[in-house]
């Protein structure tokens, strides 16, 4: 198992998975087509798991980050009556992070709210 500070450290992760004779790969990570492409050179199969490609053919496990959000948002809409709303998201470079708030902004936007404070936070620290 290999774990990543950041996910933008995910091209020296890969090398140092490339130096063992792994049966296959899970990865919860985004790769570029070019390391995905790396993976299939070296026949290694390759299990995305909550990231979805649309431009790369690759296996992967996933829900729908931005209408899973949506739903959430709309259930805390109905239950509150605020006017304001924050959203804590996560690391700048986590796709995931990126698609949970975009469907949270989104979410609060097509219900009225305008007053949206986002907050940049590292989850691993």
């Amino acid at each position: 198992m290999f774990t990543l500070d950041h996910e933008s450290d995910v091209g020296r992760t890969i090398e140092q998975v490339a130096q063992y004779q792994v049966d296959g790969v899970l990865a919860a990570a985004h790769l570029t087509a070019e390391q995905i492409a790396r993976f299939e050179q070296r026949n290694v199969p390759l299990v995305f798991y909550n990231r979805a490609y649309q431009d790369v053919a690759v296996s992967s496990v996933c829900c729908d980050q931005v209408e899973g959000e949506r739903f959430l948002v709309n259930m805390l809409v109905e239950t509150n009556t605020h006017s304001s709303y924050a959203i804590v998201s996560g690391p700048a470079d986590s796709v995931v992070s990126m698609q949970r708030t975009q469907g949270a902004i989104d979410g609060l936007m097509a219900r009225g709210v305008q007053d949206i404070v986002e907050i940049n936070v590292d989850y691993c620290y």
